[in-house]
């Protein structure tokens, strides 16, 4: 039978698996730190300086190739509406017609108000 202590035991394992214990940890420690700190000021300063420029080009990159995408999806979705209009203005016209149904107003906005509080009752509620 499965202790809780077990599956505590287990799980420290499996988290800590890679965690280095070896006698070498403190020197290899040590000789990090003493080759950061022996490191000039200004090669720090550049190196950072070559990592933030790097970081804010690859943020630029991933901006223009998310904008392109949003951009074509945009223009697929106008696409579609627009070759399928008539069919589009119907179920509009019938989800419009519907939505005035108080009954159904009152279910969705009970369904909003239970989803937008469901993370605040999560925190009061017994698990």
């Amino acid at each position: 039978m499965n202790r809780p202590d077990d599956t505590l035991d287990a799980r420290m394992r499996q988290h800590f698996s890679g965690t280095d214990t070896s006698p070498e940890f403190v020197a290899r420690l040590a000789a990090r730190i003493a080759a950061a700190a022996g490191e000039p000021a200004t090669a720090h300063r550049s190196r950072i300086e070559r990592e933030r420029e790097e970081l804010a080009r690859r943020l630029r990159r991933e901006t223009w190739t998310n904008a392109a995408a949003a951009a074509g999806v945009g223009a697929a979705a106008l696409a579609m509406v627009w070759r399928h209009a008539p069919v589009v203005a119907d179920r509009v016209e019938g989800l419009l017609t519907a939505a005035v149904d108080p009954n159904l107003l009152g279910g969705v906005a009970v369904a909003v108000l239970a989803a937008a509080l469901w993370p605040v009752l999560q925190r009061y509620l017994p698990r």
